[in-house]
């Protein structure tokens, strides 16, 4: 077995769970110190910093990561590209913010999260490069030293009186130290040269990322508004509640598994017969691992919610299930818009992305007022309906590979999983049990259920799995 991938792929799996249960732990904290209104004010101003950073700060990671051969000019217009754009997009926020009346310590704020904007693009030079060359024990130490000094003075500012100021600079600080982490750790010193022709090109492959990403972000920040206008403030914290249960485990993964796959695709992508063999075997391997996570989750949410949360809870139960069956559904399709960016053509999809997202907020707007927080899974559901199709279609006209076999690649999982689905859930039936002791039974049966079915579906999982850690030759798709 290669050990050196594997040991690549638990370092991802290190960073993007830290980052998760980092979060977790401060906001529980922030939660409990800061009042409703006060963690509210510093919320809507990180949400600004981190909206736009996320959103413009990836412009040409990604890119970079794609493309043949990096040289010098690439990274050094990138370089000053990202930076001239991030600073004029600062600006431009800080007269919007001028002209607009809001109060004066959310303004300041504001002011002080956009900081971020040219931090993030900056470090995302720095980052491409590691990526590519697999350095990812030294990405998750810098993203994990800067995560945990910033909560640390986050911590120590909340607990000393500083309120929501304590929430920015623990953003802020974290990627300071992030930024200066990879500074120090890189021999690449960026040098003042900016080429038209090559920066198009990565804006090319950058540009409809970010617009994606932007989609994205509308769905996630725009549905609890929605939901807010046209429900109630109870009907937004259900949404929210069971939106962070299946969001935080999902997005962990999913960041962690396109950071290693996009250089591997990418290295593959004037092969194609190679690359549809690696993405079909890639589809089913994490199928496998990861969809039992999410039908899981949907079978035991009547179980964890109320012995985690309490009785109050307990609306949020079907929207949780709700949102963990249409996550399940995104691990089928999670290598797509990575193996689009891969094959430099990522606008295959993305108006398709664009009118899915906008098509959600409709959907929820329209439900909300009687539907509440299920609303909000239901928007959820009809944007990864309509988008469905597109993510078919565009694979297969980028690799020439049908939409039957892209099918194929998860359903032994699919089956498997629903099988163990239906048996949790009928479990309650026949056991008479207190709760813990039944969400333990739940969940020692459910694994053998689904461990047994997808032996009887695919008797060779395990030698696929050995194959798939030590990049031997796959001989099927």
């Amino acid at each position: 077995m290669n050990t050196a991938r594997l040991a690549k792929l638990m370092w991802i799996v290190f960073e993007k769970f830290g980052i998760s249960l980092i979060s977790l732990l401060t906001f529980i904290v922030y939660a409990k110190i800061l009042g409703p209104s006060e963690l509210g004010i510093a919320v809507l101003a990180l949400s600004v910093g981190q909206g736009l950073a996320l959103i413009f700060g990836s412009l040409f990671e990604d890119a970079l990561v794609q493309q043949p051969k990096l040289g010098a000019a690439q990274l050094n217009s990138a370089f000053c590209s990202s930076l001239s754009l991030s600073l004029s997009l600062c600006l431009v926020s800080v007269i919007i913010l001028q002209n607009m009346s809001l109060e004066l310590l959310l303004k300041q704020l504001i002011l002080v999260s956009l900081i971020q904007l040219p931090l993030v693009s900056l470090s995302t030079i720095y980052v491409a490069q590691l990526r590519r060359s697999g350095a990812f024990k030294q990405l998750a130490h810098r993203t994990l030293f800067g995560r945990l000094v910033g909560a640390a003075s986050g911590l120590y500012l909340v607990t000393h009186g500083a309120g929501a100021w304590s929430v920015i600079i623990q953003a802020v600080s974290a990627e300071v130290l992030g930024l200066l982490t990879l500074l120090f750790a890189s021999n690449y010193r960026p040098k003042v040269y900016f080429n038209l022709a090559t920066t198009m090109s990565l804006l090319k492959i950058g540009g409809p990322l970010a617009l994606r990403r932007l989609s994205w972000d509308i769905t996630v920040r725009g549905v609890p508004i929605v939901i807010g206008l046209n429900a109630s403030a109870s009907a937004v914290g259900t949404f929210a509640l069971a939106w962070r249960l299946v969001e935080m485990p999902r997005s962990a993964i999913s960041s962690g598994i396109i950071s290693f796959a996009l250089p591997v695709f990418s290295r593959n992508q004037h092969q194609p017969e190679t690359l549809q063999t690696l993405f079909c075997y890639a589809s089913r391997i994490t199928c496998f691992l990861i969809l039992p996570l999410f039908f899981g989750l949907t079978a035991t949410a009547p179980l964890l919610i109320p012995l985690l949360f309490g009785a109050q809870w307990s609306e949020a139960i079907w929207v949780t299930q709700l949102l963990s069956l249409t996550a399940a559904y995104s691990v089928t399709r999670l290598y797509a818009p990575t193996l689009l960016t891969a094959l430099a053509r990522p606008n295959l999809t993305l108006s398709s992305d664009v009118f899915a997202s906008l098509s959600c907020l409709l959907v929820a707007w329209w439900l909300a007022p009687n539907y509440a927080a299920e609303a909000g899974a239901l928007g959820i559901i009809a944007r990864s309906l309509i988008a469905a199709p597109f993510s078919y279609l565009g694979v297969s006209k980028a690799l020439g590979l049908s939409c039957k076999t892209q099918v194929l690649s998860s359903i032994h999982g699919l089956v498997a999983a629903s099988l163990m689905l239906v048996m949790v859930l009928a479990l309650p039936e026949y056991l008479t049990l207190s709760p813990l002791g039944l969400l333990s039974c739940s969940i020692i049966l459910g694994a053998s259920c689904y461990l047994l079915s997808y032996s009887l579906l695919q008797p060779h999982w395990l030698s696929d799995l050995r194959q798939f850690v030590s990049r031997k030759q796959i001989s099927y798709v």
